[in-house]
């Protein structure tokens, strides 16, 4: 008979444990850890053709200007929040262009390639369909899309955050998924390719088969599963009032029967699914629209939204959008544009919204030319300038300034007259004394 000592057993055990020990395919860790959610940058938005060679000049770089300076603030804030706040990655969850132009993708992923945590992209309607000034929409975008973010650089990102498994198939549509702690995460794209400019959610055979597929990858692990797309799975309830309001602004993107199929890929897969986290919801300033004070232009509507208490979900899922970067904090209240999703265990939070911004969103709302004579209209799309926080709209001529006004009441556009007599480029500079700070944004336009 071996005997064996106190210290000789617990090292026996200890070797043996992992043997005896059956593995869990749902390991729980105590430790919380966050990711981040930003969406809609609409790079380019304002400019007619941002990368000033149109869409053909795949070298075009484009302008600095507010949405670019504000992309760059929301980098730098994860950057200086991620570790104290467990950060591990960022989603983007679409139309990070504005008008599917090559240089407004290259300036967006020029500015996300300063995060110090992987950032995974989803495919937006404005990413796929290309329209500038003057022109009918064309679906370029895509190709510039998937050429920038392309498999190696979804590949590459999910390296860095050392998944346990992955599928990357964007050669059609783009969609692709990875397990990660746990929990599979599936990038889906719902962007209609026969009608622009995309803003109804399509749902594509290729679409529902990776749907199923990796939900059936979530349910075998035993393990629950979070859906990435750019357009909200929400479809209005019958008889319900409340959510008349978003459908004028086309944040029910789905047809009902198209949800009913995917509730029913839920169901067969038994698989659960924790939440849809989506973009494409966000209020906008049209300038090609006339300017009717609240009733038409422009739209302000809360997108911080979970849709299922008032819209259909599948399996009564939570359906959540971001406020958009393109729109950032511009009404009186407070309103944030980087959503941190808190995981720990089983339980996901996802009602911590950070990043406020305060934002003005200078427009050129019309530029008229009568000779050397050229009349300038010019609009910011904000809540924030009132008679006890008037605004001030500076137009500068190749960096010098020209005339300035001041205004007190949001919705009030404002022109400018001005003699030119050869090509010269306009800044336009929206300027806010706030108590506690002073807000400044600023867009070029070369006439």
């Amino acid at each position: 008979m071996i005997r064996l000592s106190a210290k000789g057993l617990m090292m026996l055990t200890f070797f043996l444990l992992p043997i005896i020990t059956p593995m869990s395919a749902t390991h729980e860790s105590a430790e919380e850890w966050c990711f981040a959610i930003i969406t809609d940058l609409h790079m380019g938005r304002g400019y007619p053709d941002y990368g000033g060679e149109g869409i053909e000049d795949m070298e075009s770089e484009g302008e600095e200007y507010y949405l670019t300076q504000r992309l760059e603030r929301v980098v730098r804030w994860i950057n200086e929040n991620h570790e104290s706040m467990n950060i591990k990655f960022v989603a983007v969850l679409g139309d990070l262009a504005d008008s599917g132009e090559y240089s407004e993708m290259k300036k967006a992923k020029e500015i996300l390639d300063g995060l110090q945590v992987p950032y995974l992209p989803v495919i937006g309607n404005h990413d796929v369909w290309s329209k500038v000034e003057g022109a009918e929409e064309k679906r370029v975008g895509e190709g510039f899309f998937k050429r920038i973010f392309n498999e190696s650089f979804i590949e590459d990102e999910l390296r860095k955050l050392q998944v346990e498994w992955e599928e990357v198939d964007i050669d059609d549509l783009y969609n692709y998924a990875f397990e990660y702690r746990n929990i599979t995460f599936l990038v889906l794209d719902f962007v209609d390719r026969e009608n622009p400019p995309g803003h109804h959610a399509s749902l594509y055979n290729e679409t529902i088969d990776s749907l199923q597929k990796w939900l059936n990858h979530s349910h075998e692990r035993g393990i629950p599963a979070i859906i990435f797309s750019h357009h909200p799975m929400v479809a209005p309830k019958l008889r319900c009032f409340s959510i008349l309001k978003y459908i004028a602004v086309k944040v029910a993107t789905f047809d009902r029967k198209d949800l009913m199929k995917i509730e029913e890929i839920f169901r067969r897969s038994g698989a659960e699914v924790l939440a849809n986290f989506a973009g494409h919801v966000h209020g906008f300033y049209d300038p090609e629209k006339p300017f009717i004070p609240i009733i038409m232009n422009p739209f302000f509507i809360e997108a911080n939204t979970n849709y299922k208490t008032f819209g259909y979900t599948p399996s009564h899922i939570d359906v959540v959008t971001t406020e958009a970067v393109m729109v950032a904090s511009n009404e009186e209240k407070s309103k944030g544009i980087v959503r941190i999703v808190k995981i720990k265990d089983k339980s996901i939070d996802f009602d911590t919204i950070c990043g406020n911004f305060a934002a003005l969103n200078p427009y050129f709302k019309k530029i008229a030319h009568c000779g050397d004579t050229v009349k300038i209209g010019v609009y910011a799309f904000t809540k924030l300038i009132d008679k006890e926080h008037p605004g001030w709209y500076g137009l500068y001529l190749d960096g010098v300034k020209v005339e300035e006004r001041m205004v007190n009441r949001w919705w009030m556009p404002v022109s400018f007259k001005i003699d030119l007599s050869s090509h010269h480029n306009l800044t336009l500079e929206v300027r806010l004394n706030l108590p506690d700070k002073v807000v400044v944004e600023n867009i070029s336009r070369s006439i």
